[in-house]
């Protein structure tokens, strides 16, 4: 919150040195303005930085505490359980859907948290400053939203096939890790060579069906962002030259437009990464609400520990050897 206040005060000083301080060519009174620019410059970039590490240590916190959740979990499947789900997909959620979460949540803490708080004070002093300006921003953003919206639709199903794929090329790994005695002794290193060619192009082209998707973002927002900055020269620049706008302001202007459509883009990218963290959780809560086939009884306990009886450890009590005829030790069979 920090960070975004010295952000969004940022333009109104530079507003401030344009409109009156360089007319009046007060050196003193721009000196000191700029002084109070670097001052806020640096109080955000310190705010950056903490927010950026706290919430570094919340999500590998969460990581961490999801993995260990899924691995307890699996301890208490039955064979049948595991070959229901297959250890290759087992393993997979473990770490890639796991990492996507963690991803997640660190964008989350980082930037849906900044990013609105920007949006909406920025479109406020916006329509503070001149409201007929910021209009071009009713037309802009909803555009944006509608494009967002459609693109997370697409790819939260590709994301899904996508890690499915994963799995695919996880277990013919697996498969051909565990057999390669068999393998080589067969000689069958074609075959599976195949086997992973197959898998790998699978999952090339659930990847590129993802990312040729995603990377149709970039150009919208960007084109929105120049178009936007364009319409508010033209219109703002007659304003200007009509004596109804402030030249200082029309500074301002351009770059809160610029914060809200950067802030709408953070969001964008954002949601884009909830799009796959989506499947992913999906993923994740098959695992943990599954009920194991296979239950240990309440009222079982563990087996006791300790050496087994009449054995012991390296220093432990020997077992007595047999006896042979005449008292003569025996063999140990």
């Amino acid at each position: 919150m920090v960070e975004v206040i010295c952000e969004l005060l940022l333009p109104l000083v530079m507003a401030e040195i344009v409109d009156t301080a360089i007319p009046a060519g007060d050196e003193t009174y721009i000196f000191q303005l700029g002084a109070v620019m670097l001052v806020l410059a640096g109080v955000a970039m310190l705010c950056g930085v903490l927010a950026a590490k706290y919430s570094a240590f919340a999500s590998q916190g969460f990581g961490a505490n999801l993995r260990q959740c899924l691995f307890d979990k699996v301890q208490e499947f039955s064979f049948a359980d595991i070959d229901r789900f297959s250890s290759a997909s087992l393993i997979t959620r473990m770490t890639n859907d796991v990492n996507a979460m963690t991803m997640m949540l660190a964008m989350g803490l980082r930037m849906l948290v900044r990013a609105p708080v920007m949006l909406v004070a920025a479109l406020c002093i916006s329509f503070y400053l001149n409201a007929r300006l910021a209009l071009v921003l009713v037309v802009v953003i909803p555009l944006m939203v509608l494009v967002i919206g459609i693109l997370m639709k697409v790819c939260t199903k590709l994301f899904e096939t996508m890690q499915t794929k994963i799995d695919n090329l996880n277990n013919t790994l697996q498969e051909n890790l565990v057999a390669i005695r068999v393998v080589k002794a067969f000689v069958r290193e074609g075959y599976e060579r195949i086997k992973f060619k197959k898998s790998n192009d699978e999952l090339m082209d659930a990847a590129l069906a993802v990312g040729l998707r995603i990377i149709a973002i970039m150009p919208v927002m960007m084109l929105a962002l120049n178009g936007a900055t364009v319409a508010v020269l033209y219109f703002g620049g007659g304003m200007v030259m009509g004596g109804t706008f402030d030249l200082g302001d029309l500074q301002a202007f351009i770059n809160y437009i610029v914060q809200i459509l950067m802030s709408v883009m953070m969001v964008a990218m954002s949601l884009l990464q909830l799009s796959r963290a989506q499947a992913c959780a999906h993923r994740i809560k098959e695992v943990l609400e599954t009920e194991p086939s296979v239950e240990n009884k309440p009222e079982g306990g563990d087996l006791p520990g300790g050496p087994p009886r009449g054995g012991g450890g390296r220093n432990g009590p020997r077992p007595a050897r047999p006896q042979g005829r005449g008292g003569v030790p025996g063999r140990l069979l």
